[in-house]
């Protein structure tokens, strides 16, 4: 029918046979379910990580209706669409196959225009959000398993409709040139919800992962206030708050920067203000009153800057690293405006990353830095010494050099790394794997001649490393790679 209603002129009359049938069929979850299945009885298995739909047809046939020039029928199939099919999507469907609506309703062209928000994304994604958990569960699968520009393009459709209502609904009804609050919108909620089930879909379920940029809204910061907005959302300690930054995956480098910088002034100004109430309540109250800093004062010698650095901050509680930080130079006048700060953090992490402490090893075909597996000191304090320096230079407005792969933050996040992480490390090492994964002929063990072991310099001896018990005495093979 998609051809059939392409062709017809815009001033064309239409048969009302024909638009009967048009209506018929797109207020109808049962005619929608039924059609663009798989041939030959394949649909007929409807599993979780099966719909029986045949995706191609289906996308050619909704591309047809996106070609239809005649608005009578364009508008009777929104109509169908708006009015009676989603308004009878219900949250625990009959059976798997009546979830199938959920797979062909977003290639209807329709929801690339935002402007239909309200009788048409806002709905949907209510009807998806409000599923019981098993009918939930087999939409998700299903959408995970979709093209990269199926995905792709349901992202952008619910992104489109979240900057349309913030642009044209929610900020710009005061002052266009003032950036403003944004407060709960049902319909709002509903797109970041789903751009949020999206987002999720993506990180832990998608074998073709879009990259997170996709998910981010660039033009935010120049509509919201968000640093209201994360000032706001911070105050919510029951969580019940509308806020943005329940969704932080909206948000590019920039937004999350001007984030970072307004949550470093706030704890800043907390622990000065928290040090300065100590003091005066200690002048009150104590016979021997004692001045509580404001700041974190770090006198080190250029000679011994890390030995310096490791003494001068055992003196502080893990509470007063939140504080301003001031550097003094031993036996120079130099006031800390900012430079020697910067000199600071240059000058320490260029001595801890040196290699007589054999920490770090930086990797040539990346340039990324790792952990040496033979770090030869058993003191954990230079390690923990590296991570109180990052977060003082974050909180201290200081761009600090570390070249850390991703996987570093996923480890610390508790998440699996992969192969696409032993990439980003070293390309060379990684590609060799895949090789290894890649080759099916039974003669693996003979053409690759490996064993569970790995090689490593240390201090210019070669050392043979098992990466399993007796891994030296046990062959790669293909049942065991």
């Amino acid at each position: 029918m998609g051809k059939e209603l392409s062709k017809i002129e815009p001033e064309q009359t239409v048969e009302l046979d024909l638009m009967s049938s048009v209506e018929t069929i797109f207020k109808s979850l049962a005619c929608l379910n039924g059609s663009l299945l798989l041939p030959n009885d394949a649909h007929f298995c409807c599993t979780s990580k099966h719909p029986g739909v045949d995706m191609s047809a289906a996308e050619a046939t909704f591309d047809q209706i996106r070609k239809v020039e005649r608005e009578s029928i364009r508008q009777l199939i929104r109509d169908s669409i708006e009015s009676e099919l989603l308004g009878a999507l219900t949250v625990s469907p009959a059976d798997v196959e009546t979830l199938r609506i959920y797979l062909l309703l977003p290639l209807y062209h329709e929801f690339s225009n935002p402007k239909h928000y309200q009788k048409l994304h806002s709905p949907f994604g209510q009807s998806v959000l409000k599923l019981a958990k098993n009918a939930y569960e087999i939409v998700v699968n299903w959408w995970a398993n979709q093209s990269k520009e199926y995905f792709e393009r349901m992202v952008e459709n619910f992104k489109s409709a979240i900057l349309y209502i913030i642009s044209f609904k929610l900020c710009r009804v005061v002052d266009p040139a003032v950036k403003q609050e944004v407060r709960y919108d049902a319909h709002l909620a509903t797109m970041l919800d789903i751009v949020a089930v999206l987002y999720w879909i993506n990180h832990q379920k998608r074998t073709q992962k879009l990259p997170y940029e996709q998910f981010h809204i660039n033009e935010i910061d120049d509509l919201v206030d968000i640093r209201q907005d994360y000032m706001r959302w911070t105050t919510d300690t029951k969580g019940v708050t509308f806020s943005l930054c329940n969704y932080p995956f909206i948000f590019n480098a920039a937004a999350k920067m001007l984030l970072l910088q307004t949550d470093q002034m706030m704890q800043m100004y907390q622990a000065m203000q928290s040090a300065a109430t100590v003091s005066m309540l200690s002048m009150l109250c104590s016979p021997m009153p004692s001045a509580a800093s404001q700041y974190i004062v770090l006198n080190v010698t250029r000679e011994n800057i890390v030995l310096d650095t490791i003494r001068e901050l055992s003196h502080y509680a893990a509470s007063d690293l939140k504080k301003p930080i001031k550097i003094k130079f031993c036996g120079e006048e130099a006031e800390d405006a900012g430079g020697v700060r910067k000199e600071f953090f240059m000058l320490l992490l260029r001595d801890i990353l040196d290699p007589k402490y054999g920490m770090f090893k930086t990797f040539e075909d990346s340039r990324a830095m790792w952990f040496t597996e033979d770090y030869f000191d058993n003191d954990d304090s230079m390690f923990a010494l590296i991570g109180i320096l990052c977060g003082l230079a974050i909180y201290n407005f200081t761009i600090i050099a570390l070249p850390f792969p991703l996987a570093l933050y996923k480890k610390l996040l508790g998440e699996e790394v992969d192969m696409q992480d032993l990439r980003d490390l070293t390309p060379s090492v990684a590609n060799s794997m895949q090789s290894i994964l890649d080759y099916g002929e039974p003669d693996l063990e003979e053409v690759f001649d490996l064993s569970f072991t790995t090689t490593r310099d240390y201090f210019g001896e070669v050392q043979t490393i098992p990466l399993k018990p007796d891994g030296e005495n046990i062959r790669l093979t293909q049942s065991n790679k």
